[in-house]
């Protein structure tokens, strides 16, 4: 990506990879918002509630304790 991050400390090195990639979607034209690709704000319920009945949800980096927290991070997403 172009990106020289070695040198700044950690959250600024992540804060400028999320700027660069969030430019790199915008130049793709890449959809940004979940309602972008259709997803209607009534299926976020279901969506979370699924979510939290994969089993790979327990090697998320950030422990998900449960279905109210995936719906505060698809309700931002969307």
């Amino acid at each position: 990506m172009g990106l020289l991050v070695k040198s700044l400390p950690q959250e600024e090195a992540a804060e400028a990879a999320r700027q660069k990639f969030t430019e790199l979607a915008r130049e793709m034209k890449l959809p940004a918002r979940l309602r972008e690709v259709g997803v209607s704000y009534g299926d976020m319920a279901v969506m979370a509630q699924h979510t939290m009945e994969e089993r790979l949800i327990r090697n998320n980096i950030r422990p998900i304790q449960d279905v109210a927290e995936v719906l505060d991070i698809l309700e931002a997403a969307w």
